[in-house]
């Protein structure tokens, strides 16, 4: 999948790999909208009768994939929750899900904190990897303005994500064109109509702010990030924040909000963090319940942030420097794979002591008879079929394409 989870799943199976762990996939694509970018060979064999089962199948799918897939929840299974959680409450139709399972992993200590009061079982956080290149991109000297840089994908939640108020912060902080640019990458909002044509009414008459929606072709995706200066977001709340490590580790300076999962990777001395107060999420924001709470980030003190990121380049460097220290040091491939591969053979071991009877299988302790239970009593939840999506998006040659070359010169190589 291009969800948030899906590419986790594919570091795990970088962990995996490192390891030395033999292992094999079970793909699932029943979970609503999402585009396969590269879906795996199938070892059904191997993922079939595997011991023990990893499920990257997040809280709000776990019931129809059970459904779909019964065997991965036989009780000789000992099953792993991978699981990404954004706020503290999870709503009671989910529990299920985590009686399940013997174990849950998660990858900040954010999400371990909330699992943590919904059970008495492991809950574990593992060090997901950070893919970190060898040199940092050059910079092109064709501009002069600064390009501060967003992406998400309307299925996260555009609440959750608020572009909106990265939007009035960059207005704040940069009124006029000339200093700064903001580019903001989306896709899926061919699906949310109404919050799309709200973003595009705030940048109506701002030269200076861009929006594309879809997915570029991946050679236009590499150039757009090699050819920004910052990453800003300023998200309500992430169980991780993939694409704020991911900007970290180019050598990219960050901007955030000081809240959730990525402060697992996030400080005052390698990025520019953003105060907030707690307020409620509200109606209108599922899965999350209303009664939760999430972050309402100040957007003054973002656009003095921003500001400063732009004109103080010794502060800007000097966390470039460390955050890309700290990303070596502790999100690593290899230090990764010899946490999973250490953990895996401690369950191995546990599973042969708590059983050691010859040829008698290990029977896992959780109730799995709820999440399994007959469809006429728990109907299946209904997911729609995902809608067709627009064709990918070509910088060089669609009309939106030529507008950003023109308008931001040297957005894009030539």
């Amino acid at each position: 999948m291009d969800l948030g989870l899906g590419h986790s799943v594919r570091l795990m199976e970088s962990l995996l790999k490192e390891s030395g762990v033999s292992f094999g996939y079970k793909n699932y694509t029943n979970a609503g909208a999402h585009r396969i970018a590269r879906p795996w060979n199938e070892s059904d064999t191997l993922a079939d009768h595997a011991p023990v089962h990893v499920c990257g199948v997040n809280l709000d799918n776990v019931r129809n994939f059970s459904r779909d897939h019964p065997e991965m929840f036989t009780q000789d299974r000992y099953v792993i929750g991978m699981w990404f959680w954004e706020v503290p409450v999870i709503p009671e139709e989910y529990l299920p899900a985590i009686n399940s399972v013997d174990e849950i992993w998660v990858a900040t200590e954010y999400m371990r904190d909330i699992f943590r009061k919904y059970c008495d079982k492991p809950v574990n956080c593992y060090p997901q990897p950070i893919a970190i290149p060898e040199e940092f991109p050059k910079k092109s000297s064709e501009h002069q303005t600064f390009r501060f840089y967003f992406s998400f994908d309307f299925c996260s939640l555009c609440r959750r994500k608020n572009p909106d108020g990265l939007i009035r912060a960059f207005k704040l902080a940069f009124p006029d064109p000339g200093e700064a640019d903001l580019l903001i990458k989306s896709v899926n909002g061919h699906l949310y109509p109404v919050e799309m044509q709200n973003l595009r009414s705030l940048i109506q008459e701002s030269s200076h702010i861009h929006l594309i929606d879809g997915h570029l072709p991946q050679a236009d995706l590499e150039t757009l990030q090699e050819s920004i200066d910052g990453y800003a977001s300023l998200h309500r709340s992430e169980g991780y924040g993939l694409s704020l490590a991911a900007a970290m580790a180019s050598g990219k300076p960050v901007l955030a909000t000081a809240h959730s999962g990525n402060m697992t990777f996030m400080n005052h001395a390698n990025s520019f963090l953003v105060p907030f107060e707690f307020a409620p999420v509200g109606p209108d924001a599922a899965p999350y319940p209303p009664e939760a709470e999430w972050a309402e980030p100040d957007e003054t003190a973002a656009s003095i942030l921003m500001v400063e990121m732009v004109r103080n380049h010794h502060e800007r460097m000097a966390k470039v420097a460390k955050a890309s220290a700290d990303i070596r040091a502790s999100f690593s491939v290899e230090t990764g794979g010899r946490w999973v591969g250490n953990r895996i053979d401690e369950i191995l071991r546990q599973m042969r002591e708590t059983n050691p009877t010859p040829g008698q299988k290990w029977s896992s302790s959780c109730d799995r008879k709820e999440l399994l239970e007959d469809p006429e009593t728990h109907p299946l939840e209904e997911v729609p079929e995902p809608e067709p999506e627009p064709e990918p998006v070509k910088i060089k040659k669609t009309p939106i394409g030529r507008k950003i070359r023109n308008s931001v010169k040297g957005w894009f190589s030539k």
